[in-house]
C-alpha cells in the first residue's frame, strides 16, 4: 500500500533531501534515549481495563472531554494525564513540538506512532507532545509506554478542550459545537481549530500526524511553508506563544467560520491573512516576522511508510498494520 507522506526536512535543498533519504540511518535506541528530560512516572504504568461504560466515551458533548462518539478500548489501557497538568514543563521547555488526535480514537495507527517517534528521535532537546482527545490510549501492544521509556522527551497526554479554547477567539465556535454541524468531517474541523489554540497558548511547532521527521527542526521558529498552488500549508508551522499572526487567524475564523468548506480553517485562512497583511503575491520570504518557506521545505513523497520510517520501535508493527490495510 502506498501513501502520501510528508517529510519534515527544514531548510534543505532537493539534492540534500535525496541524499538523506538514501543514506539516513536511525540512531541506536541508547542514543535516542539520551535527553535532558525525565519521563513522567504516570506514563509508564499500564493500569487495568477501562470499563466500557465510561462516561468519557459515551456521548459527544460541549464539555472538555471526548468531543465525538467513541467506544472504550477493550483490554489494557493507559490512563493519560491532562496536557495542562504539565504546564511547568511546556512553559520551560526550550522547544515544543505538537502532534494531535482529534477523533477520540484510543488506538492511533502505527503510522501515527511512526510520526511521533520520528520527531522525538530527531529532536532530543525538544519536548514532543502527542495530544489525544481520547482520555486513554489502548495498550494491547504496549507501544506508548515503550516509546516514552525510550524517548525521554516524549509525552502522551489527553487534553481538556474547554481549557484549550477558553479565552481565545475560537471559544464560542467550540462551546456551541459549530465545528460539528452541517458537515461530514467534524474531526477535521476540530483538528484545524485545535492546533491553532494549542500553539497560541503554548508556543511551538505543530506537525500533522503523517509527518515523518528525518532531521532536527528546532532551528525553525515563527514559520510556515508554501504548498501546492498558491497557498500556505497548515500541516507544519511554528509560532511563538501568543504570536499576533495566530490571533489574527483565529479572529478571522471566528467571523467567517465555514464548517462545510474543506480547509477553510487551515490553508485558506493562513493564505488570506498573510496575503492581506503583506501582499505576498510574489511569495515574499518574510511577513510580520514570520518566515514563508519554499515548498521544498516540507515535501510529499509517494513512498512506503515501512521503507521510509527509521523508527526502530514502530517499524516492525508498521509493516503488519500496512499488510492488514492493503
Amino acid at each position: 500500500m502506498r501513501s502520501a507522506t510528508k517529510i519534515l526536512v527544514g531548510r534543505l535543498s532537493f539534492v540534500s533531501l535525496v541524499v538523506i533519504l538514501i543514506c539516513y540511518r536511525g540512531r541506536s535506541e541508547n542514543d535516542s534515549a539520551s535527553s535532558h528530560f525525565n519521563v513522567p512516572t504516570g506514563q509508564l504504568e499500564v493500569p487495568s481495563t477501562v470499563p466500557s461504560s465510561s462516561d468519557e466515551f459515551r456521548t459527544p458533548g460541549d464539555g472538555g472531554g471526548c468531543p465525538l462518539s467513541s467506544s472504550a478500548p477493550q483490554g489494557r489501557s493507559l490512563q493519560l494525564d491532562d496536557l495542562f497538568s504539565y504546564e511547568s514543563e511546556w512553559r520551560s521547555a526550550p522547544y515544543n513540538i505538537f502532534l494531535q488526535e482529534s477523533s477520540c480514537n484510543p488506538k492511533p495507527s502505527y503510522r501515527v506512532w511512526c510520526a511521533v517517534e520520528s520527531l522525538a528521535q530527531q529532536n532530543p532537546d525538544a519536548l514532543v507532545w502527542y495530544i489525544m482527545t481520547s482520555p486513554v490510549a489502548d495498550q494491547s501492544d504496549d507501544l506508548a509506554p515503550s516509546l516514552t521509556q525510550i524517548y525521554k522527551n516524549l509525552r502522551v497526554a489527553k487534553v481538556d478542550l474547554k481549557t484549550v479554547f477558553s479565552n481565545t477567539p475560537l471559544e464560542d465556535i467550540y462551546t456551541a459545537g459549530l465545528w460539528r454541524k452541517n458537515n461530514t468531517w467534524p474531526e477535521i474541523n476540530l483538528a484545524d481549530i485545535m492546533r491553532l489554540a494549542v500553539v497560541w497558548k503554548m508556543g511551538g511547532l505543530y506537525a500533522d500526524s503523517d509527518v515523518v521527521c528525518i532531521r532536527q527542526v528546532t532551528q525553525l521558529t515563527n514559520m510556515i511553508a508554501w504548498q501546492e498552488g498558491f497557498t500556505l500549508g497548515s500541516g507544519v508551522f511554528h509560532f511563538s506563544r501568543h504570536h499576533p499572526v495566530l490571533k489574527l487567524v483565529m479572529e478571522y475564523i471566528k467571523e467567517n467560520f465555514q464548517p462545510e468548506k474543506w480547509g477553510s480553517s487551515g490553508p485558506i485562512v493562513f493564505t488570506r491573512i498573510l496575503k492581506d497583511l503583506c501582499d505576498v503575491k510574489d511569495k515574499k520570504k518574510r511577513c510580520l516576522g514570520v518566515s514563508l518557506l519554499p515548498i521544498r521545505s516540507f515535501t510529499r513523497f509517494l513512498r512506503s511508510y515501512g521503507r521510509l520510517c527509521s523508527c526502530p520501535r514502530t517499524r516492525g508493527q508498521l509493516g503488519r498494520d500496512t499488510h492488514r490495510r492493503t
